[in-house]
């Protein structure tokens, strides 16, 4: 299922839309990877209204239905538990959430660029 990738530097795969990536494939962070791209879908109304709450301020008001539009394809670290998103639609930023469990608890929001 995973591939290396040069230019990543790492070893990654696509699952129903959503690109995981780790340093060193296992049959464990294979199995993660199918729940939380099971996940994920169901799991994206949560997460972006999580977002939202940081976001309002830099994007303006936009609804959690809004935002989750706008992400784009989500990148899922599986060894930092991170939720990445390099190209979503609002601005030039990246946008990071670390997440616990299989998407059910998001902890932090950071943004980069």
């Amino acid at each position: 299922m995973f591939h290396y990738s040069e230019e990543a530097e790492a070893y990654l795969a696509e699952l129903n839309g959503v690109k995981f990536l780790c340093e060193e494939p296992s049959e464990e962070l294979t199995e993660w990877a199918e729940i939380l791209a099971a996940n994920y879908k169901e799991r994206l109304p949560v997460l972006a209204a999580f977002m939202r709450k940081e976001l309002d301020g830099v994007y303006g008001p936009l609804t959690a239905e809004e935002l989750a539009a706008g992400l784009g394809r989500p990148q899922i670290d599986l060894e930092r538990s991170c939720v990445t998103y390099l190209d979503q639609k609002f601005d030039d930023h990246i946008l990071e959430v670390e997440f616990e469990g299989d998407l059910e608890t998001f902890l932090y929001l950071s943004t980069d660029g």
